[in-house]
C-alpha cells in the first residue's frame, strides 16, 4: 500500500499464494480512517471489496473490470434494467430474479428480433446478479466520469512507479513461510522508503522531519 503523492509505502503484507489482493487489502486498511480516498486498479475492483469500503467509510476510487458480453458487441449488463427483486431486458422483458439470484428469460427469448446481440444459448439469456450489483454498477458510472480519470491518471504512474521499485530483483519469495517472508519484504519497503525519503530531500527544521 502506498502513498500516491510521493511514492512512499505506508504498509505491506505477503498472503499465501491462493488468496487475493484484496484479502490483503483489507488487513491494511484496518487502521485508516474514515474518510480516506482509496485508489486502486481493477483487482481491487470486487463487490465484496467495494462493500467493505462502503461499511467502513471509505472512498473508492477504483477501476472496475470490465464487463463481458454473451455475443461480441452484444448487450451486456448494463443493457439490462436491474431492480430489487427484477431483471428487465432491452426489449422491454421483466423476469423474477430467483432465490438463487438468477434471472431467466427463457421464452422470451425465443422470438425476440434482437436475440442475435444477446445470447446463443438454446434455453435463452440468463443473468446471474452480483450480491452487490448496485455497487458494482455505480462503479462503473463513475469511471465514466472527468473526475475519476483525472484522478486515476493523475496518481496511477506514482504507485506504478513504487511497485517497480518493490519488485527490482525481487519478483520471487527469497525463503520457505510467510512470516520469513514478511520480515523479509518489510525490510525491503524500509529501504525503498528510505531512499525515496532521501530522494525528495528529507531534512530537520529543529523540531521534525520535512521534505523539501
Amino acid at each position: 500500500m502506498g502513498e500516491p503523492d510521493t511514492g512512499l509505502i505506508t504498509g505491506c503484507a505477503v498472503e499465501p499464494g491462493n488468496g487475493t489482493d484484496t484479502d490483503a487489502a483489507v488487513g491494511l486498511l484496518e487502521h485508516e480512517p474514515a474518510g480516506i480516498e482509496v485508489l486502486g486498479d481493477s483487482a481491487y475492483g470486487t463487490g465484496e471489496f467495494r462493500n467493505h469500503l462502503n461499511e467502513t467509510g471509505r472512498q473508492a476510487t477504483i477501476k472496475p473490470p470490465p464487463l463481458r458480453t454473451a455475443v461480441e458487441g452484444g448487450f451486456s449488463l448494463d443493457d439490462f434494467t436491474i431492480n430489487t427483486n427484477t431483471v428487465t431486458c432491452p426489449e422491454g422483458h421483466t423476469v423474477t430474479i430467483t432465490s438463487s439470484r438468477t434471472a431467466r428469460f427463457g421464452a422470451h427469448c425465443h422470438t425476440c428480433p434482437v436475440r442475435h446481440l444477446c445470447t446463443r444459448a438454446k434455453g435463452g439469456r440468463t443473468i446471474k446478479v452480483h450480491p452487490h450489483h448496485t455497487l458494482l454498477a455505480a462503479a462503473r458510472t463513475q469511471a465514466d466520469t472527468d473526475e475519476f480519470t483525472h484522478t486515476y491518471s493523475q496518481h496511477r504512474p506514482m504507485i506504478e512507479r513504487t511497485i517497480a521499485w518493490c519488485c527490482r530483483q525481487y519478483r520471487r519469495c527469497r525463503y520457505r513461510g510467510i512470516e520469513r517472508n514478511q520480515l523479509g519484504w518489510s525490510h525491503r519497503c524500509a529501504a525503498i522508503n528510505l531512499t525515496r525519503l532521501i530522494n525528495l530531500g528529507i531534512n530537520h527544521t529543529g523540531t521534525h522531519w520535512a521534505t523539501t
